[in-house]
C-alpha cells in the first residue's frame, strides 16, 4: 500500500514539474527572441544615428554654399554699382 501512495506521489510530482519544465523552456526562447530583437534594434538605431549625423553635414555644407553665394552675389552688385558710378563720372 505504501508503495502504491509512493508511486501515486511521484506521478502527481511527475505531471505536476512537467507544465514547469514547459513554463522554463517557453521562457527561454522568448528571453533568445527578445535578445535577437533587442540585437536588431541596436543596429537600426546605430544606423540611423549615422544617417542622421550624415545628414546634419550635408546640411551645413549647403547653408555654407548658399551663404557663399549669398556673399559673391552682394559683392557682385557693389562692383555693378561701383562700374555705373565710375561710367557716370567720366560723362
Amino acid at each position: 500500500m505504501l508503495s502504491t501512495r509512493l508511486c501515486l506521489v511521484d506521478t502527481q510530482l511527475t505531471f505536476a514539474v512537467q507544465p514547469s519544465n514547459r513554463g522554463e523552456q517557453t521562457a527561454r526562447a522568448l528571453e533568445a527572441n527578445l535578445s535577437s530583437l533587442e540585437s536588431k534594434l541596436d543596429e537600426m538605431l546605430a544606423s540611423l544615428e549615422g544617417s542622421a549625423a550624415e545628414l546634419d553635414a550635408l546640411d551645413e555644407e549647403e547653408e555654407e554654399e548658399q551663404e557663399e553665394k549669398k556673399q559673391q552675389q552682394q559683392g557682385g552688385q557693389k562692383d555693378d554699382v561701383k562700374g555705373s558710378a565710375a561710367g557716370e563720372g567720366k560723362k
